[in-house]
């Protein structure tokens, strides 16, 4: 019996050691987090200035804004965004091309103890996306809410305002295109646009000055210049050689008569078909 009783009083104590420590352990491992997390809120280390660099068009005060927003939320509801060691680069990233279209790079550099230094680089705009072209014929007049900016890859980036002369060439879809274009979408191939934007170049350079393009159906489309005629070509005819049949069908062939022409159809290689009004 008494053999029993040591027995038993022996495992009591057991138990009792076992559960000592274990709770000894939570204790020493909530103590640890306490303390670890405690050293994220040391105020030498929270971030308070931000500088802002690169921004011609951007507000500055926006950009800020959405990564004080940021920094204000807590990894796992515990941590401070705003603590520099953790200060999350690619969340930041995220949100700002998500609500500021017109940045398409950024970089987040951490400069201790408490900043940041913010570099971002802008969407450049090259033409002008102006929607549907009217099915009757109408005076170079847009208004302001039917274009918008295209950047070097032919997507939709912003809002443009009124312009009172042809500073962009304006890209249209041909009225019987049915296609809804918004921000963030590419109104053709970036590739196809880049070698348009090209190719208005080099009119340019020969004294033809293009002032809109429609884009029709199958890759065909229609540069119509400040002199009051047009140019039909698709995807594969906007290098050099092409060019230089346009040129010499206009000083060889029309020659005086450009103010009668109607379009040139460039589309053939050497044969090229135009027509007077």
């Amino acid at each position: 019996m008494m053999r029993k009783d040591v027995l038993g009083e022996s495992r009591r104590i057991k138990r009792k050691r076992i559960f000592v420590k274990v709770f000894l352990f939570f204790i020493t491992i909530i103590l640890f987090f306490a303390g670890l997390s405690s050293l994220f809120y040391i105020s030498k280390f929270r971030i308070q200035k931000i500088t802002i660099e690169g921004n011609l068009k951007t507000n500055a005060e926006q950009v800020s804004l959405i990564i004080n927003s940021i920094l204000d939320k807590k990894y796992l509801k515990i941590l401070p965004y705003d603590n520099i060691f953790i200060t999350p680069k690619e969340k930041i990233k995220e949100e700002v091309f998500n609500n500021l279209l017109r940045i398409n790079s950024i970089s987040i550099d951490r400069e201790f103890p408490d900043s940041l230094l913010i570099k971002i680089g802008e969407r450049k705009p090259v033409a002008l996306f102006c929607g549907n072209y009217p099915e009757e014929e109408m005076e170079e007049i847009v208004a302001p809410n039917k274009c918008m900016f295209l950047d070097k890859n032919a997507l939709v980036f912003e809002e443009a305002p009124i312009f009172s002369n042809n500073l962009y060439v304006r890209f249209f879809y041909d009225s019987l295109n049915n296609n809804e274009i918004s921000l963030r979408e590419k109104i053709i191939d970036e590739h196809m646009f880049d070698n348009l934007i090209k190719f208005i170049g080099l009119l340019d350079k020969n004294s033809i000055k293009t002032i809109k393009i429609i884009v029709q159906e199958e890759d065909i489309y229609q540069l119509f210049t400040n002199e009051g005629w047009y140019i039909i070509l698709n995807k594969d005819n906007t290098s050099l050689g092409y060019l230089n049949n346009l040129i010499v069908s206009l000083d060889n062939q029309i020659k005086d008569k450009r103010s009668n022409l109607e379009y040139i159809d460039i589309r053939f290689g050497s044969k090229i078909f135009y027509k007077y009004k």
